[in-house]
């Protein structure tokens, strides 16, 4: 491992580069694949699909979810266009093994879906959007990956959904905004 990888974003970016292969533009598809992968799986209650996309942290969370669902709920979610931004990068490392750092990549992912919730007559009874008013959605979610050696797991998954804060005027939420959002990093 690198001495060099700090957590400033571009050494961030430098230090996942040489440890991971890290490209911004590769990063930005997988992130929308990702994005695309947690909704259908939390849609049809895959926690199987969920565990491979998320953190373990991420997942207690979602199948927690997934077990407060009403009883006879269909959900079903279409991603129909991704539009994904780096954010920041970020090297940390867990603190009771330091050896083992972690890339994370905060992204925003600005998204066009079709969220559907029916009962169990099949009659839609909540979502979001239709197939020809897709309801638009701006995301910010925290990536990570293992950058030890070797990497445990090899891919990138989701660690946290932040929650932006309503914003009025014009421009929306900055990077500062998300941060002091965000609960567990």
């Amino acid at each position: 491992m690198s001495s060099r990888c700090e957590s400033k974003s571009t050494d961030a970016q430098l230090c996942a580069r040489q440890e991971v292969g890290f490209t911004v533009p590769t990063f930005k598809e997988e992130a929308a694949e990702i994005y695309a992968g947690v909704g259908a799986a939390l849609a049809a209650a895959d926690e199987a699909k969920l565990r491979q996309l998320t953190t373990p942290s991420c997942f207690a969370t979602m199948a927690a979810s997934l077990r407060e669902r009403p009883a006879g709920q269909r959900h079903k979610w279409t991603t129909l266009d991704v539009a994904t931004s780096v954010v920041q990068v970020r090297i940390g490392h867990n603190a009771s093994l330091p050896e083992r750092q972690f890339a994370q990549v905060t992204c925003s992912l600005d998204a066009k879906l079709v969220w559907t919730i029916s009962d169990k007559k099949g009659a839609r009874i909540g979502g979001l959007g239709s197939k020809d008013a897709p309801h638009q959605t701006l995301d910010w979610w925290v990536f990570e990956r293992c950058i030890a050696s070797p990497p445990e797991p090899p891919r990138w998954r989701l660690k946290e959904r932040i929650a932006l804060p309503k914003r009025e005027e014009k421009g929306g939420p900055t990077v500062k905004d998300a941060e002091r959002s965000l609960h567990t990093y």
